[in-house]
């Protein structure tokens, strides 16, 4: 469960000096994170596409906003968890709040969650051109394990990444 076992407490996220709270993502919030979306990715989610995984029994979607103004979708994250792996489906934090570690905070939230899940091993695909969400991947112990050529618009390789999770001492530690 959130907040209970796992090594990452989500009110202790901070988007400068403003206090934000994760929570499940919601049809509601959809204008919001479309418009995120649309600015965030050459391949943008539709909304249906958001809808799907909200509802999907295996996925998890989560949304960053501002404590202070309920609804003010900061970032977002959806993940799906089968068995022993996990996925990193989208990410994504608002251009006005990039460089402030929401990012990572979303995504050690993440794999503080799939470690309480029992998640050996989690994967993501990243664009090739994306250096802020590479250099993050890679601070937290991801791996490049392929690349496919084209992946995005037929125009940009995207690279697929590996993360193994471990269930004693530091979850970020790699597993030989």
């Amino acid at each position: 469960m959130i907040g209970q076992g796992s090594f990452f407490d989500p009110s202790e996220i901070k988007a400068g000096s403003n206090e934000t709270t994760l929570r499940k993502m919601r049809p509601e919030d959809l204008p919001k994170v479309l418009a995120i979306e649309a600015v965030s990715s050459s391949t943008p989610w539709s909304e249906q596409m958001f809808l799907d995984e909200i509802s999907h029994p295996f996925s998890s979607c989560y949304v960053l906003e501002e404590s202070s103004s309920p609804g003010e979708v900061l970032g977002y994250i959806c993940f799906r968890i089968l068995g022993k792996e996990s996925e990193v489906l989208n990410l994504s934090v608002s251009p006005s709040f990039r460089r402030c570690g929401l990012g990572r905070k979303l995504m050690e939230f993440y794999l503080g969650y799939s470690v309480a899940q029992g998640v050996e091993r989690s994967y993501l695909e990243v664009c090739s051109s994306n250096e802020g969400a590479l250099q993050l991947y890679r601070s937290l112990s991801y791996e490049v394990t392929g690349r496919r050529k084209g992946f995005y618009l037929g125009r940009f390789d995207a690279f697929t990444m590996v993360k193994r999770l471990c269930k004693t001492g530091d979850i970020f530690e790699r597993m030989g």
